[in-house]
């Protein structure tokens, strides 16, 4: 709230001395925090490249598998059908 009877030099946050630039202190606090986040999530990205993810893990899985055999046969020729018309 403001003072009318504070001058405008008491009105300026002091620390030992100093201006404290309030404003400026807290973006460069967000901004660092901002920075921290952003780090962690760069790893985050970074460690999960390094595993397979789930498409890795069944690519291949049914290559033998006479019922998926069938079903690629089927989608095959209902899009030959398809093409037909």
């Amino acid at each position: 709230m403001y003072n009318e009877n504070r001058s405008r030099q008491e009105m300026i946050p002091k620390q030992g001395g100093r201006i404290v630039m309030t404003e400026q202190l807290t973006l460069e606090k967000r901004v660092s925090d901002l920075e921290k986040q952003m780090g962690l999530l760069m790893n985050e990205v970074f460690q999960s490249k390094s595993k397979p993810g789930w498409v890795q893990k069944i690519v291949g899985s049914m290559e033998n598998d006479p019922d998926f055999a069938e079903i690629l046969k089927f989608g095959r020729e209902i899009r030959e059908a398809e093409r037909e018309q």
